[in-house]
């Protein structure tokens, strides 16, 4: 699993976490092998730096690592635009694919 899909399935399960706790209620661990959703994750987004989300993508990080890793994808002159293979995107979902489906080597 590259790193950059694996940031955005943290991302996913702490905002699907975030999401459970805000409506008061206690989100249960469900298997995916059992078809269900993973809503709880060992962190706690209340307890990440706000210095660590990304300003297009709106993304939050855990750790400056994967944060420069990211923000390296965006071209400086232009957000949609990847840094690595200079492939232009219209939006953050398009740009996000492209990230996550395409081969950077």
């Amino acid at each position: 699993v590259s790193p950059l899909k694996s940031l955005l399935r943290e991302d996913l399960r702490r905002r699907i976490s975030a999401r459970g706790r805000a409506r008061g209620s206690s989100a249960a661990r469900v298997s995916p092998s059992e078809g269900g959703v993973i809503t709880s994750t060992h962190g706690d987004t209340a307890m990440l730096p706000s210095s660590l989300v990304c300003t297009f993508c709106s993304i939050t990080f855990p750790d400056s690592t994967l944060y420069f890793l990211h923000k390296g994808c965006h071209c400086d002159s232009n957000p949609w635009k990847c840094n690595i293979c200079g492939e232009q995107c219209c939006n953050v979902y398009e740009f996000n694919s492209h990230l996550l489906s395409k081969s950077h080597q």
